[in-house]
């Protein structure tokens, strides 16, 4: 009879200082991550009427969970790359937490 596998658990780092180390190494690797907003935004491309300064589209949903590519970490905010190609800059407050899978980073 077999044993059955332990789950792996997810393991959790909290606060942006700690979790220096974590995204640097997500940075480098491109790697895919979950990000968690605290409130939903609307982060969809959406294309403006310069003359009006109205959107042609009608407005996306906002969304709270999403992936994305990390590309820069600084002091203040996050760089990310949607899938869709666009870039998003979010700030550490607005962060509710990013996760891999493997390793999930939550502010203090």
């Amino acid at each position: 009879m077999k044993r059955a596998k332990p789950k792996k658990r997810v393991r959790t780092v909290r606060g942006w200082k700690k979790a220096r180390a974590v995204l640097e190494r997500w940075r480098r690797a491109s790697a895919s991550i979950e990000v968690e907003l605290r409130a939903p935004r609307d982060i969809e491309v959406a294309p403006i009427d310069y003359l009006r300064g109205e959107r042609i589209e009608p407005a996306a949903r906002p969304q709270r969970v999403f992936r994305a590519r990390l590309l820069d970490v600084s002091y203040a905010d996050l760089v990310l790359r949607r899938r869709s190609g666009s870039l998003l800059v979010a700030d550490l407050y607005e962060i509710a937490s990013l996760s891999d899978g493997k390793v999930r980073v939550e502010p203090a």
